[in-house]
Order: structure tokens, then C-alpha cells, then sequence
């Protein structure tokens, strides 16, 4: 066998201008998982002070996932009875997790903080896979203290989870060592069709499995094309094997869960996707991050001759600015998708400063002096983040949940404008009714016409609305039909009339 054959016989070798280093000491070899280790540890202890157990709501769209898993539990099928606009994965774990808990939202959370832990692994590992530890540790530590990170890892939101996935696929495709053709691809197509079973979003970093292929083994074409079809055709079977595990069908998924998100607009009711915009007050937040990926970005073009692998980071960003972050609608949750490649740049730019920096004396201490203000500054922001979720409403001292289990005994269903109460409650919504997103709205799948008819043919035994001024879609059904039987400065609860009088007997 020539040496040419034997090579594609072993699969794809490392790009040769990228050395592969000897075996390092075992003390060497287990320095990264130290590091790893030390950010995990800060990590959970910064996750222990916020109360997972008893907050009411962590994250903005806690509502939706929790209102479709209580929804799931009492029997109600996604899709055909349950609206959903994603796969039905998440939904499918956090179902099995509070099962046995009888509805206890530590254990879905967990799951969250569980997932975050991978994402922070796989990052750091991806970019000790590429690049060094040192930027490994800033990056990690960096992302950490982003803005939103810590509400997001403590919630049971999609994003996190999707992103651990799409990440643990990157890092696995970038393990060191002879490429053994194909089971990186396989390990990475399973893993990315993990992430595609969470939430669609994931479709946008296909590319970067098949840069990161190209720019760590520098394969031929065709081998190109065809790593890139085993990767495809993997995350398809495991995207397809994890359906039918959930015990869905593909039809209604796709009609709700895919073409739901490029549906035009068709109602203005409540604005318009255009709206909301990416929100640049995060990157003014971000600063720590912004300051050094401005004062470098030229520095890392100009390294991408000698160290090819400095572009991995740099398209990433490009492709999330340019897809996530011109997406419209907008929302806060996506800057996670900005944080992680800016986290990256600014580590390399950090990490080159050092040794810039030397032993001039000058350059040293502005870079401390840098570093100073930067710590103190993430050390801030996640305090009060942390300490805005300590102090939103707790389970144990809700007023309104104790109103509302008064009426539990006479009730089927439930309707609540924040629908995260439902799950507290364990009174599930009314199926057709429940996620009320702005996109069902916009798209023309419901409108506060359809709302007021559905209420009016349903009637919930209860329904839990804001103390809002303005005049509700519904307000002469609740004027006819209903009693205030609560209400604070966040709420009005509203009962049947006829519940009204059995829960007062």
C-alpha cells in the first residue's frame, strides 16, 4: 500500500501546519482538567445561592415550557391538542424529571444546570483542542459573567440546552489525536442531532462543524463532502430516533415547530417582529468582553496566516451577528449565542497581551489595571443577577398560589396571562390555549377574538391576569361569568361564580 493509500485508509490526519505535540508529562495532561474543575466549582457555588427550589420564574419563557409539561402530564398530546413551536425533546425530559416529584421544579432545573456544566466543559475543552489553555480559562470565566448567563443556566429555557449540545458536538469533533474516519463524524452528527431535537436554532452552526473539519484536517474535497454528509445524515437519524423515542410524529412538528418560525405576519395586533431589535445596551453591559475584541480584532486577522485556526472563533462571530443577531423578532436569551464567540476573541486578545505585555513595565501595568476593572466589574454584574433572582417571588410566600389553591378542588382548567402559575398550581391551561406567544399572534393563528371565543366556550374555573388598567380581550366574560376573588399590586384572580360559592361553603 502506498503511503498516499495508506493514508486515507486511517481516515483524515491534523492539518500539518498545525504540529501535533508529544505526549505531554501526566502532570501537564491533567492540568486543563484542574482548570475545568476550578471554573466548574465557581460556577456551582455562584448557582448555589440562587433559589432553584422556590422562585416562582427564572427565566422569561419558563412560562411556555412548564405550562406544555404540566399540559404532557395530565395525558394532553403536543401539536394535535398542545401548540408547540419546538421539538418535543425538552418537554419529553422535563416531564420525566418532576413525574416523580409530583411537579417540584428543582429537579427541571437541575437538568438546566446539569446542561450548562456541559456547555462550559465542551467550550473549554474546544478551545484547549485549538487553541491554548490560557484562553480556555479567560473564556470560560468570561462567558460566565456575561450578561444573562447565569438567569439563563439557572432556567427551564431551550437555549442553554441546545448550545451544550452544538458545542459537545464541536469539542468531540475537535478531539486531539489521528482523525479515526468515521466515528468523529458520527459521534459529532449524534450530538448536533441532540441539539436540533431541542430547538431549531441550531441549524445555524451546521457550518462550523464543517469549517472546524476543514480547518483541523485540512481534508481532500471529496473527503470534505463526505464527512460532512456522515455528519448530516447522523444528526438526521438521531434527530428522527429521538422523535419516535418521545412518541411523536414528524407532520404536525414540522407544521408548528419549523414553519411556524417563517410564517409572515400577518396580524399587527400586538406590533410586529420587526420591533424587537437586537439590543445594543448588551454590549455597553458587556464591555469587559467589547474593549479588548475592538482594540484586537485586527490583531487576530493578521494572525490567521500563521495560525490558521485563529479564523474558528472569528467566523463564528461573523455568522451570529450576522444570523442571530439581524434576526427579527429579537429577544434577550439570544444574546447567549453573541456571548460565546465574543468571550473567545477577547481571550485570545487578552492572552496575546501577555505576552505583549513582557516584562515592560508600563504595558504590564495597564493590562493589570485592565484586568482589575474587568474582574470587578463581572464580579458585580453576577451579583446582581444573582440577587434579582433571589429576590423574585417565592413559591412559599405567594399570596396568589394560595388563593388559587383554594379553588384547585373544583377546577379543570386553568388561564393565567403568566402562565408559569399554572405549573405552581398544578391546574393545567386550557389545551388549545396554551402558549400564548407573540408569534401566534403574529402569524395569525390566534387573535384576541379567537382568545375571547375560546375562553367563553371553555371557561376556566379560574384565570389569573395582570393588574393592568387597559381593558382585556376578555373582559365581558370575566364581567358576566367570573368573581375577583384576589387581587394585589402584580394580580387579579378570577373564579367562576359557581366556584366561587363552593370554595366559600
Amino acid at each position: 500500500m502506498t503511503g498516499a493509500k495508506a493514508k486515507r485508509a486511517r481516515g483524515l490526519r491534523p492539518d500539518s501546519s498545525q504540529a501535533v505535540p508529544a505526549s505531554p508529562p501526566s502532570n501537564r495532561r491533567w492540568k486543563p482538567w484542574l482548570w475545568l474543575l476550578g471554573l466548574a466549582v465557581i460556577f456551582l457555588f455562584i448557582e448555589y445561592w440562587v433559589p432553584l427550589a422556590t422562585s416562582i420564574k427564572l427565566g422569561t419563557d419558563e412560562d411556555f415550557e412548564l405550562s406544555k409539561v404540566l399540559l404532557y402530564l395530565k395525558g394532553y398530546h403536543l401539536y394535535s391538542e398542545v401548540w408547540d413551536d419546538q421539538p418535543p425533546l425538552y418537554t419529553w425530559l422535563l416531564a420525566h424529571l418532576v413525574r416523580p416529584y409530583s411537579l417540584a421544579i428543582l429537579p427541571a432545573r437541575l437538568l438546566t444546570v446539569g446542561l450548562t456544566l456541559l456547555l462550559l466543559g465542551s467550550f473549554f475543552r474546544l478551545i484547549v483542542n485549538l487553541g491554548n489553555l490560557r484562553t480556555a480559562v479567560g473564556a470560560t470565566a468570561l462567558l460566565i459573567a456575561a450578561p444573562g448567563f447565569l438567569e439563563l443556566a439557572s432556567s427551564c429555557m431551550v437555549e442553554i440546552p441546545t448550545v451544550s449540545f452544538v458545542l459537545a458536538a464541536l469539542a468531540w469533533l475537535s478531539r486531539p489525536g489521528a482523525h479515526r474516519w468515521p466515528w468523529r463524524e458520527i459521534g459529532a452528527g449524534a450530538l448536533f442531532g441532540v441539539a436540533l431535537q431541542i430547538k431549531g436554532i441550531a441549524l445555524v452552526y451546521g457550518p462550523l462543524l464543517v469549517l472546524l473539519l476543514w480547518l483541523k484536517y485540512r481534508p481532500p474535497f471529496k473527503q470534505l463532502i463526505l464527512s460532512t454528509a456522515v455528519i448530516g445524515l447522523t444528526s438526521v437519524a438521531a434527530f428522527i430516533s429521538l422523535n419516535a423515542l418521545t412518541g411523536y410524529g414528524l407532520g404536525l412538528q414540522l407544521q408548528q415547530a419549523w414553519a411556524s418560525h417563517f410564517a409572515g405576519t400577518r396580524s399587527f395586533e400586538y406590533g410586529s417582529p420587526a420591533e424587537h431589535v437586537f439590543d445594543l445596551k448588551l454590549l455597553f453591559k458587556n464591555w469587559d468582553v467589547m474593549v479588548p475584541v475592538l482594540a484586537g480584532v485586527g490583531f487576530l486577522i493578521t494572525q490567521i496566516r500563521s495560525k490558521p485556526l485563529t479564523i474558528f472563533p472569528l467566523a463564528w462571530l461573523v455568522l451570529t451577528a450576522t444570523v442571530i443577531s439581524t434576526h427579527r423578532p429579537w429577544w434577550g436569551c439570544y444574546y447567549l449565542h453573541n456571548a460565546i464567540p465574543l468571550c473567545w476573541c477577547a481571550a485570545m486578545v487578552l492572552d496575546a497581551a501577555f505576552d505583549w505585555a513582557g516584562s515592560r513595565k508600563v504595558r504590564t501595568i495597564l493590562l493589570a489595571a485592565y484586568l482589575m476593572a474587568a474582574g470587578l466589574w463581572m464580579g458585580i454584574r453576577s451579583y446582581l443577577e444573582v440577587a434579582a433572582m433571589r429576590h423574585s417571588p417565592q413559591v412559599f410566600n405567594s399570596l396568589v398560589l394560595s388563593e388559587i389553591n383554594r379553588y384547585k378542588p373544583f377546577t379543570k382548567y386553568m388561564f393565567a396571562t403568566e402562565e408559569i402559575y399554572t405549573f405552581h398550581a398544578g391546574i393545567p391551561m386550557p389545551p388549545s390555549l396554551a402558549q400564548i406567544t407573540l408569534k401566534r399572534f403574529w402569524s395569525g393563528d390566534l387573535t384576541n377574538e379567537k382568545l375571547a371565543d375560546e375562553l367563553a366556550a371553555i371557561k376556566p374555573g379560574v384565570i389569573l391576569t395582570g393588574n393592568q388598567v387597559g381593558e382585556l380581550p376578555y373582559s365581558a366574560l370575566l364581567q358576566r361569568d367570573y368573581r375577583l376573588v384576589y387581587q394585589d399590586n402584580e394580580h387579579q384572580l378570577y373564579a367562576l361564580k359557581t366556584i366561587s360559592r363552593l370554595a366559600n361553603q
